[in-house]
């Protein structure tokens, strides 16, 4: 089992990969032992040995040594299984930890605060405060810029080895202060919210030169929009949605497309993942139900392979989302980290879904979101989904979902 410690761990996958292999199963991952030579023997490592190397990569980035293997780290564990196997006798683990492991330092990060003015230093929430004209403040220079809005500049110490990830740790310690400011400020009745808005710049510095620049992950970039857009946008079934909706169906479809359009506004991964499930719900949902997680995926799916050749949505994607993320959020408990590229991928689907629900309630001229949702429910396709779920799906409380609903 892994653990959280990589040294733990590199001695753990040298041991499996320098034991008995099992003939009966299937490579999972094919090394060439001499990378110059295309017909040098062949490392096989089968599931359990390739999921070790993978949750590594994460154990050994988290560790303030090895976090400047960023970019290498792939190619530098796959090394090390190479020689773990090619030469029994050396430990390899100790020479892994010879050639990477790196002092870890501690510096300084200066993260700029906007629409946050302070005249002289501020000690608060464990975060230091400078004014943008301090002595300790590092000089402004083409990537560290101290020009309005900026109003102060957070100095915030930092240990590790990896610039980015100190800046990341910087920003993120800077966030949290922030955060507690912005509402304890709050108690003050004279303050309005415009003035809580002050965040962090795009930019930092260690000074000495060594600055960098991280996009806000909700900034916006231009578009052009051409004649081929124009027609893209206008064939889309939501292109009909007017501001008054004439029908049940219509007033659920418009609720969902401002979640939607609020999602593509978030930077934030979390509360992007919170918008487009409420605008999930908005057309598939039913308030009073239990399992709406699996309701939800269910409905989902059958919509998605009525309005396809076959192809669905896999149900539990969603499930996963919905439980791990939105009901976690929702109801107070840690909030957990989702993975950017699934919420893109959740958002893509969720956009499908919107036109596919307004075609599909069109087609069999369903006015009311209940009567599309026992139309879903009802179909020949649901009976058959239900089948393969049953059958096909990892979750494992899909049979108690399916049991109950007697469909």
């Amino acid at each position: 089992m892994a653990s959280d410690n990589p040294i733990d761990d590199l001695r753990a996958l040298q041991e499996l990969i320098r034991r008995e292999g099992d003939p009966s199963q299937r490579p999972a991952l094919t090394l060439r032992l001499d990378l110059n030579d295309e017909e040098s023997e062949a490392l096989f490592l089968d599931r359990e040995e390739a999921r070790r190397l993978r949750r590594l990569e994460v154990t050994l980035l988290g560790d303030l040594r090895f976090e400047h293997m960023e970019k290498t780290v792939e190619k530098d564990l796959r090394q090390f299984a190479r020689e773990a196997f090619s030469d029994r006798a050396a430990d390899a683990v100790d020479a892994f930890v010879e050639r990477h492991a790196r002092d870890v330092e501690e510096r300084v990060c200066f993260v700029p605060v906007e629409h946050l003015k302070v005249s002289s230093v501020r000690e608060l929430f464990g975060l230091t405060l400078l004014p943008v004209n301090h002595e300790s403040t590092p000089d402004p220079h083409p990537f560290f810029s101290l020009e309005p809005p900026v109003g102060s500049v957070a100095a915030v110490p930092v240990l590790g080895t990896h610039l980015g990830r100190l800046a990341d740790r910087a920003q993120a310690k800077t966030e949290q202060s922030l955060r507690v400011l912005r509402v304890a400020l709050r108690g003050h009745r004279m303050v309005p919210s415009p003035q809580l808005r002050f965040r962090i710049a795009d930019y930092y510095t260690f000074g000495e030169g060594l600055a960098g620049f991280e996009t806000r992950p909700d900034a916006g970039w231009e578009i052009a929009l051409d004649d081929e857009l124009v027609v893209l946008a206008e064939g889309e079934p939501v292109a009909r949605l007017s501001a008054a909706p004439g029908t049940d169906v219509e007033e659920r479809a418009q609720i969902a497309l401002r979640w939607l359009a609020d999602a593509a506004m978030e930077g934030d991964d979390m509360k992007r993942t919170l918008y487009l499930t409420f605008a999930l719900e908005a057309i598939l949902g039913q308030k009073s139900e239990g399992r709406k997680a699996h309701a939800l995926a269910f409905r989902r799916a059958v919509l998605s392979t009525l309005a396809s050749d076959g192809a669905f949505t896999h149900p539990d994607g969603i499930v996963e989302l919905y439980v791990d993320a939105r009901s976690a959020a929702v109801h107070g408990e840690d909030i957990p980290t989702v993975d950017s590229r699934s919420v893109d991928g959740f958002a893509w689907d969720v956009r499908r879904a919107l036109n596919e629900f307004l075609v599909f309630a069109d087609r069999e001229a369903l006015t009311r979101r209940k009567d599309v949702r026992q139309a879903l429910e009802q179909s020949q396709a649901a009976k058959e989904l239900e089948t393969w779920i049953r059958e096909h799906a990892f979750n494992k409380d899909w049979g108690k979902y399916l049991d109950g609903r007697g469909g």
